[in-house]
């Protein structure tokens, strides 16, 4: 998590969202101070503050995990049972089948929520608001995991139904396709 006292801002960061990016422009460029905090979730919520977030087409980002578990390889093939597992694991990632808005203290209506697939535009608004500019986001971790594979060639249609089937809800909500 990124907050920045003076303008009463703070970026909840979620992994395989751009968040080393968001993160190093943040404190590097613009003055923001990083504070860990267990899966995003704010110690406490702040009356009067600005929270933003960024989400990702929830297919694209568990691929994107997928290939931190199992690297670089071309046959490596995302399964329903690769993903139970993964659920399995890591259930603070989807209570109430959202992956995204597990926020804690944070009711998602209160957030700013920016998407991943133009997080550059998004950003630049809403800094903008405060009186912050940037040249361009830097470029962190892009393309390591996936070797800029398509999310549609490495899962089966089992795995896709069954990220649909989890995170419904969510996906609705945020108008995602496969």
């Amino acid at each position: 998590m990124n907050t920045h006292e003076k303008l009463k801002v703070t970026c909840l960061h979620h992994p395989c969202t751009a968040s080393h990016s968001v993160r190093k422009l943040l404190e590097k460029e613009l003055g923001f101070v990083y504070e860990k905090a267990h899966h995003t979730t704010p110690a406490r919520r702040l009356e009067g503050w600005t929270y933003f977030t960024v989400v990702r087409n929830h297919w694209d980002a568990l691929t994107t995990w997928f290939f931190r578990t199992h690297g670089q390889s071309a046959e490596a093939v995302m399964n329903a049972r690769w993903l139970d597992d993964w659920l399995d694991q890591h259930e603070n990632y989807h209570e109430d089948g959202r992956l995204w808005f597990h926020l804690g203290r944070i009711p998602h209506r209160d957030l700013v929520v920016l998407r991943f697939e133009n997080l550059e535009e998004d950003l630049r608004l809403l800094l903008g608001t405060f009186g912050l500019t940037f040249h361009s986001l830097p470029r962190e971790n892009v393309g390591m995991y996936r070797n800029g594979q398509d999310y549609h060639k490495v899962m089966t249609l089992g795995c896709a139904d069954r990220i649909y089937e989890v995170f419904r809800h969510e996906i609705l909500e945020l108008d995602y396709r496969f």
